[in-house]
């Protein structure tokens, strides 16, 4: 085993010191917002609701909500119920 030091550069945000992976997830949602991109998770994925001021559940929002991402304020466009199964991270 090879231990070593990792150097990491300083600047704003949180250090990903890992990742959880959950096998064949069931009840996927694939949401579109109103600049055509795409979230896909889990009903339990959580997500900040601007009209709330909260996180909700993915499962719990509807078309018209109203969500902060990173480039800004995004309106939910449609949300589909998929049949997929797949791995979440």
């Amino acid at each position: 085993l090879d231990v070593y030091p990792v150097r990491i550069d300083p600047g704003s945000g949180s250090l990903v010191t890992g990742r959880f992976r959950t096998r064949n997830c069931v009840n996927i949602y694939r949401m579109r917002l109103e600049d055509g991109s795409e979230l896909v998770g889990t009903g339990v994925h959580p997500i900040w609701s601007v009209d709330q001021q909260d996180w909700m559940s993915m499962g719990e929002l509807t078309v018209g909500s109203r969500l902060q991402t990173r480039v800004g304020i995004q309106q939910v466009v449609s949300i589909e119920l998929t049949n997929e199964i797949r791995d979440v991270y």
